[in-house]
């Protein structure tokens, strides 16, 4: 077998790139690096890194990273070349195999255009396209290129990469954790802005803390990673909290509507000596497992709006779609950022006109305005 005759010199190539690989916490670094060692160690002419999409087995052609191969063939191979391409067809499979070698000289006839048109003029003749893939997903695809005047990639190369393979698609997916949770933050962040809230927490269905806010840290000062090293962290929150979670739960499993179970309650914070006010609720991702949304701490210019519309009556879901509608957001993204259907906004829009004593949107915020004397700049 091919593997039997890998050296210890081809060992060392394969710790090498794999170790450097594994330093680096950037994923473009990590990456531009990679290939710097590949060139050297597989003796190519240049070759490039495609990301793979967030999900499923396509390239993300608008992320690479190259050695040697002019930009415009990027947006040439964007544009039309990859229909083409045979490697990127292999992408439409369930799985990939983990390293393919082509000599594009022998199949040069039935992928002609793509070979005299693409390949040709950027002196690619042989080729080595090594598929990274975790458990979790599809990562991406090493491409190796050699020009006309040298050597095919050897069986024992092909072996030598086939080892190397799951070492950098492990040190990649590394590197791509921290890149995603800044990507998830930011998107949660831009959601909760738009809450009349200031203190924020999400915990999943094993009252787990999944997210918080640089303002929770204040009234919860456990739920930092500082204090959980330094040996303070018991809980991070306080067991009436996990109680009214772990009856909100309950709720979802005896009630099946589409209302979303709420909570709202006092709690005196042992550490602060303060009481605050706790918005507690369900929200259901895509995968229908629920979330548990612990809002406190009014924003200061939201605090007149949601006095003024108590006085009225409503509940703490239509308030937060007043909230919303006083921003000029329409039925539709209302329902996007509070996790609701449409059909449910409109009904909480029935409800506010009537307890409102008003028949549209404008009048509900015009009423806010006379009510309170000032305009609320949602």
């Amino acid at each position: 077998m091919t593997v039997n005759k890998i050296t210890s010199k081809d060992l060392r190539d394969v710790m090498l790139i794999s170790g450097t690989a594994l330093e680096i916490k950037n994923p473009e670094e990590q990456l531009s690096s990679v290939l710097d060692l590949l060139e050297r160690v597989f003796k190519t002419g240049n070759n490039n890194f495609y990301f793979a999409c967030n999900s499923g087995h396509n390239l993300n052609l608008n992320r690479v990273i190259s050695r040697g191969i002019e930009s415009k063939f990027f947006q040439e191979f964007k544009q039309y070349y990859h229909n083409l391409d045979p490697f990127y067809k292999i992408l439409s499979l369930n799985s990939s195999p983990t390293v393919v070698v082509r000599d594009h000289s022998r199949n040069k006839g039935k992928y002609i255009e793509y070979y005299n048109d693409f390949l040709k003029p950027q002196r690619i003749h042989h080729q080595m396209s090594i598929y990274l893939e975790s458990k979790q997903r599809f990562l991406g695809v090493l491409g190796l290129y050699r020009p006309p005047n040298a050597s095919g990639f050897s069986p024992l190369e092909k072996a030598k990469a086939c080892i190397l393979a799951p070492y950098l698609a492990g040190a990649l997916e590394n590197a791509l954790i921290p890149e995603q949770k800044i990507k998830q933050d930011a998107i949660i962040d831009s959601i909760l802005t738009d809450m009349p809230y200031k203190g924020i927490i999400v915990l999943d269905e094993f009252l787990e803390v999944i997210y918080y806010n640089k303002h929770a840290t204040c009234f919860f000062p456990d739920l930092t990673q500082k204090n959980r090293e330094q040996g303070i962290f018991s809980s991070p929150l306080q067991k009436e909290i996990y109680l009214q979670c772990k009856d909100l739960l309950r709720q979802i499993s005896i009630v099946e509507d589409s209302r979303s179970p709420q909570s709202l309650f006092e709690l005196h914070n042992l550490k602060s000596n303060k009481k605050q006010s706790i918005h507690l609720r369900v929200i259901t991702c895509q995968n229908n497992k629920p979330l548990l949304l612990l809002c406190f701490t009014p924003k200061k210019c939201e605090q007149n709006l949601l006095e003024q519309v108590r006085q009225y009556g409503l509940s703490q879901r239509q308030i937060e779609v007043v909230c919303l509608l006083n921003k000029g957001l329409t039925n539709k993204e209302i329902s996007s950022r509070l996790f609701i259907s449409r059909y449910t906004v409109e009904n909480h829009l029935k409800a506010i006109y009537e307890k409102m004593d008003v028949t549209n949107r404008t009048e509900v915020s015009y009423r806010l305005q006379q009510k309170s004397k000032i305009s609320y700049p949602f």
